[in-house]
């Protein structure tokens, strides 16, 4: 008999023997390793075919399915407690997870993002830019940089968050929120929806100070040809704009010494168009900009804290058929006190513009340096042509300005509670600015004022201007007034008046603008200069007042 050494050398060759019959003996195909389960027990033909499984060795063979196996679970990575710890996945689905401190890198193809639901809420392309757009139902805040991704940091942000806007409309409606930082402008940002653009605050600026380097939430403007920002059409009713600050790197400060000085041509920073309801602006600045807020069919815009250096205007508001509400504007040569800027824009500037409104409520204006503080004008706007009607104005003040309300139109109807001017010319000069007056009515021109406590100073030579021509479209005015004050004491001029008509205004001998007082004015004339005081002067204008009577 064989000893035990023989016996298992033996069973060894015919255990070889029989993994090694041929293939085609087998009455049945071999079940692949990869079908093995912890119910099925491999048979004698499964093992036979494991050798060559694939055309390789077993421990090859066994090596690729164990790497295979491993990457399928990898690729799971949506039950509870599931990691996957430097691998590399293809075509993942993240549900419900959470990536710690992890880089996600993709080679080909999008990473989709899903909740917990299993509907997918964002995609992240290849430049690892992420795009929430068309898939999110229950998210209203989107920061625009959480949307760009470190392949696209170029000069421009206003894609990102056009991104942003367009994912917050998908949702039906949202806030983007800013970061405190400096944002690039470079194109359109178009509002169809009641989104809310959220800045972080700004710090206010200072000629001395650069814009670029201030703190907050601050959009540099390069678009020199569309406004940067554009809401429009009544879907995007209720849109608010709050705590930003805004400038236009393109503006030059003139040198010292200086004597002229031109701004560069841009549109408006916000325009608001066709909207024909509620949108509200609130906290912004304006650093050095051309022009501020133009709303035309705006319908209800709400402007609560505008301040700013303004060349052509702050607000410009036509074609408002409801009512709109100016509260705090304050416009100011933050950017800068330059003798040139301030000379441009005692020529130019008009703080507030109103075409065709219904009765608008403006409080809290104070402006400095203008040629007008508001001024009216008449709109031509095909939805709502005509003029400013019902206008009602609590404070008013006008400093370095020529004309604290200057009138256009033909059949303004302003109320102004009180109203404060200084016509001086520049910021110092301690004269007045040539025309310097309360109130000035063009060519074109003819209002209906009623004015409560009116404060003049440093008027030229006549607190109100009449150059109405009614060969012009314009008229004669009716200005009624509670309380007057008029400080000629740094004139030269040798003639003053309370009212001074330059031009006929009605083709009728006994039609004349009407100056009437509730009581005699204060003036205030230049001892040094012989001056003439007439209430009433030129053509076809009057002053009156009451006289005081004692009462019993």
């Amino acid at each position: 008999m064989p000893d035990d050494g023989e016996t298992e050398e033996m069973k060894r060759i015919i255990m070889a023997f029989l993994l090694f019959l041929p293939m085609s003996a087998q009455a049945r195909s071999p079940v692949p390793p990869s079908r093995w389960t912890t119910s099925y027990v491999p048979t004698l033909e499964d093992w036979q075919a494991a050798l060559l499984y694939n055309g390789s060795p077993l421990s090859i063979a066994m090596g690729e399915e164990i790497s295979r196996a491993t990457g399928a679970e990898g690729l799971k990575l949506n039950r509870s407690g599931d990691t996957s710890t430097n691998q590399n996945l293809t075509t993942p689905i993240l549900t419900n997870a959470t990536v710690g401190a992890a880089t996600i890198s993709l080679s080909s193809t999008t990473l989709p993002f899903r909740n917990s639901s299993g509907a997918r809420i964002a995609t992240m392309d290849t430049s690892g830019n992420f795009n929430v757009s068309g898939y999110l139902s229950t998210l209203y805040e989107v920061v625009p940089d959480y949307l760009k991704g470190a392949g696209n940091n170029g000069a421009d942000d206003a894609p990102w968050i056009q991104k942003a806007v367009a994912t917050v409309c998908a949702a039906g409606g949202g806030t983007v929120r800013f970061l405190p930082r400096h944002y690039v402008i470079d194109s359109e940002i178009s509002i169809g929806c009641p989104v809310t653009l959220q800045g972080a605050g700004w710090l206010e600026n200072y000629s001395a100070q650069s814009p670029a380097a201030a703190l907050g939430t601050w959009f540099d403007i390069d678009e020199t040809t569309v406004p940067p920002v554009y809401v429009h059409d009544i879907q995007s009713r209720g849109t608010q704009i709050r705590d930003i600050a805004f400038w236009q790197p393109g503006q030059t400060a003139p040198a010292a010494n200086a004597t002229s000085w031109t701004p560069v041509i841009y549109p408006p920073v916000i325009y608001l168009h066709n909207v024909e309801g509620y949108t509200l602006l609130r906290n912004l600045f304006m650093d050095g900009v051309l022009a501020g807020v133009n709303s035309v069919n705006g319908g209800r815009t709400i402007i609560e804290g505008l301040y700013g250096q303004f060349f052509d205007y702050s607000v410009n508001i036509d074609a408002d058929a409801d009512v709109s509400r100016i509260n705090n504007i304050h416009a100011w040569p933050y950017w800068s006190g330059a003798n040139a800027v301030m000379s441009y824009q005692e020529a130019h500037s008009q703080a507030v513009k109103l075409g065709r409104v219904d009765s608008p409520f403006l409080d809290n204006i104070f402006v400095l340096p203008a040629r007008a503080g508001i001024y009216f004008y008449a709109g031509t706007n095909s939805f709502a042509s005509g003029v400013a009607t019902g206008v009602q104005v609590g404070k008013l003040s006008c400093d370095s300005t020529v004309n604290c309300l200057e009138v256009a139109a033909s059949g303004v109807v302003v109320t102004v509670n009180s109203l404060r001017t200084f016509g001086q010319n520049g910021a110092s000069s301690g004269t007045p600015a040539s025309g310097a007056s309360v109130m000035m009515v063009d060519s074109g021109g003819a209002v209906s004022a009623y004015l409560g406590q009116v404060e003049g100073r440093m008027l030229f030579n006549a607190a109100f201007t009449f150059n109405a021509k009614y060969s012009l479209g314009g008229g004669c005015s009716n200005v009624r007034i509670a309380s007057l004050a008029e400080d000629f004491g740094r004139s030269t001029e040798n003639g003053i008046y309370t009212a001074l008509g330059k031009s006929a205004c009605s083709s009728s001998s006994t039609a004349a603008n009407q100056v009437l007082l509730a009581t005699p004015p204060s003036v205030f004339t230049n001892s040094s200069v012989h001056q003439v005081m007439k209430n009433s002067g030129g053509i076809q204008t009057g002053t009156w007042w009451a006289v005081p009577t004692k009462q019993p």
